[in-house]
């Protein structure tokens, strides 16, 4: 530590904090985290000391190995964010497990956990990652997502607008205010009150100023397969209220609203679409109205 401090210029307690997911060490950079002013800052990582931790980490890695057939393992989070998101950690404890039964077996510096907080503002993930993603609303999980290394764009904006895809976040908002008389026992009984205001363009920055993020990266070169486990994993553990497409939106409309939303198409002529096709009919109707009565009210 005293060498680490020395080089790269840390202090104490920035040096103790250090985790995993700071250490560079193809660009030989360090990630300082809430240092002074609570800041974060980029310092050099010297080549003297990148032979020892590259020994700590080895030591490190076999303990947790230890640690996860004990029924341990878990990632600390840092400040109350353990106790506000306890799940949080389980899911990289359990993706680690799953990896040790893989050839070659997963290390724990081919995962990161970052947590974006309220409000969040989404960043771009790293070329030569790919990473599954989730969204809280309080102590409710939402949404559960992914992104392959090569969709960018999908990290940062797939769950932002509501026109993107029926079962993104936004949409899944949308339709449960305004589509559904289905109250979800799990979420807070004023999440639809406070969304009845909320314009369906302005859905995306409404979801960036109240939901907390946290990002579930791993490395691109442990494929396809292993973001689906992890994918998987995060939808088992967290529990996102608005899983998949949600049916229950769907299915809780009603005959006269969906020839209203639908327009020209009958109820007759809908039979022969799936829900898919339905709702997306009935979407590029409703959403004009929606924003014409929401901007009615404020």
């Amino acid at each position: 530590m005293a060498l680490l401090m020395y080089g790269a210029g840390l202090r104490l307690l920035e040096c103790a904090r250090l985790r995993v997911q700071d250490l560079d060490f193809s660009s030989n950079q360090i990630l300082v985290r809430a240092g002074k002013g609570n800041k974060d800052r980029v310092t050099m990582l010297p080549a003297a000391t990148k032979e020892d931790l590259a020994r700590q980490l080895e030591r490190v890695k076999r303990q947790h190995e230890l640690d996860l057939q004990h029924g341990a393992g878990w990632v600390e989070l840092p400040w109350a964010l353990a106790r506000k998101y306890p799940t949080a950690d389980s899911v990289v404890a359990q993706f680690l497990e799953w990896g040790q039964k893989r050839s070659p077996q997963l290390r724990a510096i081919d995962i990161e956990i970052a947590l974006l907080g309220v409000p969040h503002t989404p960043v771009a993930m790293r070329k030569g990652w790919q990473g599954v993603y989730a969204f809280a609303f309080g102590t409710v999980w939402l949404k559960v997502g992914k992104a392959g290394p090569n969709s960018n764009p999908r990290w940062v904006s797939q769950h932002y607008k509501a026109t993107r895809s029926l079962s993104n976040l936004a949409w899944s908002l949308l339709r449960y205010t305004h589509l559904s008389s289905f109250n979800h026992p799990r979420l807070p009984t004023n999440l639809r009150t406070q969304l009845m205001v909320v314009p369906p363009d302005a859905l995306g920055d409404w979801i960036k100023k109240h939901t907390a993020r946290v990002n579930f990266t791993i490395r691109a070169e442990l494929g396809p397969v292993a973001l689906d486990r992890l994918e998987r994993i995060a939808q088992d553990v967290l529990k996102p209220v608005f899983e998949g497409r949600w049916d229950a939106g769907v299915t809780a409309y009603s005959n006269s609203a969906v020839e209203r939303t639908a327009g020209s198409h009958s109820l007759a002529a809908a039979a022969h679409c799936d829900v898919r096709q339905l709702t997306l009919m009935a979407t590029r109707k409703l959403i004009p109205t929606l924003r014409n009565v929401v901007e009615s009210k404020s």
